[in-house]
């Protein structure tokens, strides 16, 4: 009788952790949701305001193309001379930045924040932020100043999952002009 009341709290006592522990992992992406509004939008702003001061700069930021995969930066048509030239120019709220898009991506990669939650609210602008952000981390990642991880990690997650939602929206609509026709 002991034993089968004793069983009975640790699967009651183990049931009630998980639950605090999904209700924190909810609340912590909520703080970062909040975090990226207001400290790594307006980072980003000032970077953008600081690319476009310099227009021998802005140049390298337009009309990138780029590929993650594996969590490597591929098929990029950005110069690492051009970047080792003319981004010293703009360095510091460029690092700034990318050291804030690093500090929200963290707590997702490492699965301490729940990262549908965020998904929701901050996947699409910041993957346009890492598209502006990418020229900056390879330079970065091929000096060996740093290596963003998480940033690259969690933009390979939300691109896939936007390109598939994107996808599936496309598949429906064409379903349902088949039926049309």
């Amino acid at each position: 009788m002991f034993a089968y009341k004793g069983l009975e709290q640790l699967t009651i006592a183990k049931q009630t952790a998980v639950n605090s522990a999904k209700r924190e992992s909810f609340k912590l992406a909520a703080e970062q949701c909040r975090y990226f509004a207001e400290i790594v939008i307006p980072a980003g702003t000032a970077a953008v305001n600081a690319i476009r001061a310099q227009p021998s700069v802005a140049t390298l930021f337009t009309a990138v193309n780029f590929t993650v995969s594996q969590g490597q930066i591929q098929k990029h048509n950005f110069s690492l001379k051009s970047l080792n030239s003319e981004l010293p120019k703009v360095m510091d709220p460029l690092v700034d930045f990318v050291n804030k898009m690093e500090a929200f991506a963290m707590f997702f990669t490492a699965r301490v924040a729940d990262e549908t939650v965020a998904y929701r609210e901050t996947a699409i602008p910041f993957s346009e932020m890492c598209a502006l952000a990418i020229p900056m981390i390879y330079f970065l990642r091929e000096n060996n100043r740093g290596r963003y991880d998480s940033t690259i990690e969690l933009l390979e997650i939300w691109h896939n999952r936007l390109r598939a939602d994107k996808l599936t929206k496309d598949m429906v609509a064409i379903e349902a002009n088949l039926k049309d026709v």
